[in-house]
């Protein structure tokens, strides 16, 4: 059954700005991914041209998708203008001084590919030749099974949305046979598509599917699972925290990925509305502003309330990552409270080395490393409690905080007096003419003042302003007797 959509109009490009610390972040993440792979095989210019994404936009002889048919593409363009399009695709449009627009649809983006594979990639597509087998329309086709259960499910709506770009075009569905199988016929080849499906309430999702220049039938299973409002099986296997400050402002990066060590999905205890609950939860500052969401969260599924960030998203077993970042301001002294809500693997705090004092209560270490060209300071702990505490602090340094530099103004006050106060002993005593105990009584009361203003301002810690009140206060008695 196909079902034709509104059209949607043509979306702008959203340019999301990851804060520096989330790059970090994202960096971290992925390092062990990266690294693991190393000492793999070089891939051939036909796997390359899939890792790097060129399928997403481009088809080899199917007509024109997101970008141009690349089939022939060799007798348009010269090897060395072909391979510039895939390293730097922004210095082409540099050297036009244009960004031409595909019937409405953004420039290529810079797809950073490097040039030894890139080189890979033309060979690829200077050899395609269409397979003899090759069918006119493509096919998507697969099982829906309850992995819960270990069953196939039969009588079950599948439903297959096409994509142009970013706008959804028309809307398939079909159901399941007796053995639980779905099957979508004749689709185009210029198309994405998302597969979805609901089962106990619980909506599932595929990424955008496309297919690839060899590949007529893309088959693809569907594993559903039964629910749970047990969440005795989450734990955070990895929690890392990076903090960039800069300018009297941090920006906090936070990667969690939380594993679902049971056989369901775990939609939650507490009901926050009549349509949602609580699924996972994150500490936040009260003061927190410039939220945005990354990765595993929209502004749809979070609710951000005082000190705390809740997801409604249901939590299916293995591995689920939430990426997010907020901003605050930096005081003379910044807390960041972070209680640990789930049983946590590895907790990782960096905070940038800008001068700052920095200190983490409750993980080990706090030694400097460089990353990416930048120094910060390190702390982590492993295998941490439920309800484990950790206390981040950030203090201005020295020379960027108003109370120090009226410190450093005070010393030199006093140096000059030191040297007024020498020169005028050989003078004579008439010569001399003290403050008279009003005249001091009124300079003490005005330091006094100056002093709560200081403290109001949040530039005097409160021990320190009680003592230097004190002080003045003894003194200010005394003159008044």
């Amino acid at each position: 059954m196909k079902k034709k959509l509104k059209n949607a109009g043509t979306k702008g490009l959203i340019n999301m700005k990851l804060k520096f610390a989330c790059f970090i972040v994202l960096t971290l993440a992925f390092t062990s991914l990266c690294y693991s792979q190393t000492n793999t095989p070089q891939l051939s210019g036909n796997d390359l041209f899939m890792t790097n994404r060129c399928a997403n936009c481009h088809t080899i002889g199917r007509g024109t998708f997101v970008g141009p048919d690349l089939l022939g593409v060799h007798k348009k363009y010269s090897k060395d203008e072909i391979i510039n399009w895939m390293v730097n695709s922004q210095d082409i449009y540099k050297q036009k001084n244009k960004m031409p627009i595909n019937e409405g649809f953004p420039p290529m983006p810079p797809m950073n590919v490097i040039p030894e594979e890139a080189e890979l990639i033309y060979g690829y597509l200077k050899d395609f030749k269409i397979p003899a087998d090759r069918l006119q329309k493509g096919i998507i086709k697969g099982v829906v099974s309850n992995e819960t259960l270990k069953d196939n499910i039969s009588e079950i709506e599948v439903k297959l949305t096409s994509f142009l770009g970013d706008i959804p075009r028309d809307e398939f569905t079909a159901k399941t046979d007796s053995s639980g199988k779905y099957i979508f016929k004749d689709l185009s080849w210029e198309r994405s598509y998302v597969l979805s499906l609901v089962f106990k309430g619980v909506e599932y999702a595929t990424g955008k599917l496309v297919f690839f220049p060899e590949e007529s039938t893309k088959t693809l299973d569907l594993p559903v699972f039964d629910t749970s409002t047990d969440d005795s099986l989450i734990m955070l296997d990895s929690s890392h925290t990076i903090i960039q400050i800069e300018g009297g402002r941090a920006a906090v990066a936070e990667l969690s990925v939380f594993k679902n060590g049971s056989n369901s999905v775990y939609i939650g205890s507490n009901d926050i509305d009549d349509e949602k609950r609580e699924t996972l939860r994150f500490n936040i500052p009260k003061n927190a502003d410039s939220i945005q969401f990354h990765h595993g969260l929209t502004d749809e599924t979070a609710i951000i309330k005082e000190g705390e960030l809740t997801s409604t998203l249901s939590v299916q077993p293995g591995i689920s990552r939430v990426v997010f970042s907020y901003e605050i301001p930096v005081n003379r002294k910044t807390e960041i409270h972070k209680k640990l809500n789930y049983l946590t693997n590895s907790q990782l705090v960096l905070i940038s080395d800008n001068g700052y004092k920095t200190s983490v209560k409750g993980l080990e270490g706090g030694e400097s490393i460089e990353m990416n060209n930048q120094n910060f300071f390190k702390w982590n702990g492993e295998d941490l409690n439920k309800g484990h505490d950790v206390q981040i602090t950030i203090s201005k340094p020295l020379f960027g905080d108003n109370f120090t530099k009226w410190l450093i103004l005070l010393g030199v006050i006093i140096v000059i007096a030191a040297s007024v106060g020498y020169s005028v002993v050989f003078k004579s005593k008439n010569e001399y003419s003290p403050l008279s105990s009003k005249e001091k009584r009124d300079h003490l009361i005005k330091e006094i003042a100056e002093l709560d203003d200081r403290f109001e301002a949040g530039d005097v810690e409160e021990e320190e302003y009680k003592k230097l009140r004190e002080v003045k206060k003894n003194k200010l008695i005394e003159l008044s007797d």
